[in-house]
């Protein structure tokens, strides 16, 4: 769960069943995709972390047609002046998220089943045992 709470942005609620955790974009575990094919513009959308392309003071979502604030994240095209909250573009970024945080959890899986790595595992324990032992004499 995300501790800052003097982010003015909105809270996700993660999607995997029986997750319960919220998070700010930023706090985010995911990795987020740095270019994205969106329904709401023609061209690849790019991620930036923020976003201010003048100094105007006044800056809006084009998919939404809302104010955005230029210190949040945005995905953006990176050929005409197109900006998209995330939030605007999350169920097409979602799909993709999910993909690699299941691929990431197999290996996971794969790597905790294999019995070379979990010797290797237990010797390394033994000697941060060891370790522990030695400096408290």
């Amino acid at each position: 769960m995300c501790n800052d709470i003097s982010m003015d942005t909105n809270l996700f609620q993660c999607v995997i069943p029986l997750c319960f955790r919220s998070f700010h974009f930023n706090c985010s575990p995911f990795p987020w995709s740095e270019m994205i094919k969106s329904k709401c513009h023609f061209r690849p959308l790019t991620f930036a972390k923020t976003f201010l392309e003048d100094d105007s003071g006044e800056y809006y979502c084009n998919a939404s047609e809302t104010e955005r604030n230029p210190k949040h994240p945005v995905y953006r095209c990176m050929q005409c002046d197109y900006i998209a909250h995330v939030s605007c573009t999350i169920s097409e970024v979602l799909p993709l998220i999910l993909a690699e945080y299941e691929m990431d959890a197999k290996l996971r899986e794969n790597l905790a089943n294999d019995a070379g790595l979990q010797r290797i595992d237990m010797k390394i324990r033994g000697l941060r045992d060891e370790e522990m032992c030695l400096a408290k004499e």
